[in-house]
Parts: C-alpha cells; sequence; structure tokens
C-alpha cells in the first residue's frame, strides 16, 4: 500500500506502472522519502514485503515479471535503538500548563491523550477525529486508535457510582482540553488542527486550519519543554511511555493493561512499561503482606 500508492511526478501511482518500468533508482527515491517524513521502520518494512511480494508474483508470472527485483538491494538508513525515557505525571502537569499559557490547547490535549489513551503520537495527531471523540451512539467514550495493530477500541470517559449516583469522569484534564478545542470551533474533522497564521496574528473567519507535520509539532514540543524547564527527554512518546509505566506502578495485571494498551503481543509491554521506584515499593509491601498473612508453605 506504500509503495503501491505512491504518488509520481507525473500525478499517477507506481502501481500503475508496469513491471518492467518499476526501477532500483525509483523505489530508492520513494524509499528516501519515506525516511525524510520519519517513517524509516515502517519503509524497511514495506520494502521487505515488496521483495517478497515481487519473487513471489515473479514465480507464478515469469514471462510478466522481470527477473531484477527493485525492491532488493534496498540500503537501509540504520535505525538508532534508543529507549524512550518516560516522562513523569510532573512532567506531564507542566507541559500541559506551558501548552495552554503559550496558546497551544490542541498540544496540551495532544500530550494527555498519549498519556490517558496511549495512542501514538502519529494517530494523535493524524487520524484522531471528532467522529472519534464522545460520537452520538457512544457518549461516553473515546476511541484509543491503534492503526499500526489493527486493534482500535473504545475507551470508557466516565461512569455513574452505584452507590451515590455521581458522575464520575475519569479523565477531567483530557475532557477540560477537549472543552477547549470545541470552543474555539472545529476547523475539518481532525481534533488536532492548527491555525495558518503569521506571527502573532490572531486567527479569523478566513484562516486556513491545517494539521500538524512532525517536523512541527517536534518543534512546538521543544519550545513548550524549554519554557516549562523541562528535560529533553519530553517528547510526545515520552508521554506515551509514562501512561504504560503509570499502569505498571498502579499495580494493574498485564491482561489488563494490555487491554488497555491494545498491543497484540504481551511482550511489548516491557519496552513501555518502565522500571519505577513505586513498583519497588509496592512489590515490597506485597511481598511482605504475603509473609505476615501466613501463606508461605
Amino acid at each position: 500500500s506504500r509503495f503501491g500508492k505512491y504518488e509520481l511526478k507525473d500525478h499517477t501511482v507506481l502501481s500503475d506502472r508496469l513491471a518492467e518500468k518499476i526501477t532500483p533508482a525509483t523505489i530508492d527515491k520513494i524509499y528516501d522519502k519515506f525516511v525524510e517524513q520519519g517513517l524509516t521502520r515502517q519503509a524497511e518494512l514495506a520494502v521487505t514485503v515488496c521483495a517478497i511480494a515481487w519473487r513471489t508474483a515473479r514465480r507464478k508470472a515469469t514471462n510478466k515479471v522481470p527477473a531484477l527485483n527493485p525492491f532488493e538491494g534496498v540500503k537501509f538508513v540504520k535505525r538508532r535503538r534508543q529507549r524512550t525515557t518516560p516522562a513523569s505525571y510532573g512532567d506531564l502537569v507542566a507541559f500541559e500548563r506551558t501548552a495552554l499559557d503559550e496558546g497551544y490547547p490542541e498540544l496540551a490535549f495532544a500530550a494527555r491523550a498519549c498519556w490517558e489513551l496511549m495512542i501514538r503520537p502519529e494517530n494523535v495527531f493524524w487520524k484522531l477525529s471528532w467522529a472519534h471523540w464522545r460520537p452520538a451512539d457512544q457518549p461516553n467514550k473515546a476511541n484509543a486508535l491503534s492503526f499500526k495493530n489493527q486493534n482500535d477500541a473504545w475507551i470508557l470517559l466516565e461512569e455513574r457510582d452505584d452507590k451515590t449516583g455521581e458522575l464520575v469522569i475519569f479523565y477531567p484534564e483530557l475532557e477540560s482540553h477537549a472543552r477547549l478545542l470545541d470552543q474555539r470551533g472545529r476547523h475539518g474533522a481532525l481534533m488536532i488542527v492548527r491555525p495558518k497564521v503569521r506571527g502573532k496574528q490572531k486567527p479569523g473567519p478566513g484562516t486556513v486550519w491545517a494539521p500538524y507535520s512532525k517536523e512541527l509539532w517536534g518543534k512546538k514540543v521543544r519550545m513548550i519543554r524549554a519554557k516549562a524547564g523541562l528535560g529533553e527527554h519530553v517528547t510526545m512518546e515520552s508521554f506515551r511511555h509514562g501512561g504504560h509505566t503509570e499502569c505498571g506502578s498502579a499495580g494493574l495485571p498485564d491482561t489488563l493493561m494490555k487491554a488497555l494498551s491494545r498491543h497484540r503481543d504481551r511482550r511489548t509491554l516491557d519496552h513501555y512499561v518502565h522500571e519505577t521506584d513505586v513498583q519497588r515499593v509496592n512489590a515490597t509491601r506485597m511481598r511482605v503482606a504475603y509473609r505476615r498473612d501466613g501463606k508461605q508453605t
């Protein structure tokens, strides 16, 4: 899909070309474009899959598919496998406060959505729409999108206390940010959009609103964290890791944590749930309580 739907200079897509016209140079250029967009890992996977597909097609239709496989031999950019440092809850609150003070409620919402709903930043910025936030058929839920795993889930935002009848809002800060975005006006389908204005110019009736590019939201995050006095580890992805780690510190068993994070493989939790002192303290208390209760054999 990534390669087949890629638009070429003549405004056709790659899948419109005859196989014999698809050259290694063309594939190299498209791969480089994906890398420039920050899709290094996805591009590597796409090349690998396409190379397999080409070999399979060649075996089935030798007379139609050229022997030269243009997807083989692509020089992959070496990816830095660096473990993300999770943001703390204090980092999140300070970032939100500064983002609001600087006039970026959409970035405060994005940070909180990465934390509470554990959505990948790319999905928050480019996929999360108003149709995913308290829709008419599910007014008490939000859709925690997971396009990579194709494992979306509707997350409960509120419920009535059975004893008191009081309405309990699970994520009040997220709700507050969403209200600010709604009050600003819904400019298109996406929840996260920005006004295309210059300098201190205020948006008006004729202002164009557009999605954030990855480069732009990274730039704004760096600006906000600097003003808030936060460390360089603070990124949108660090908020997602922070949300996972909070679940671990809260003592959620893997089954429940996996239900919230939507990971298909339980082992993936090890990448996102970082060890903390809180977890060690909780583990010590549980261990000692077990011993005091005389449950040892």
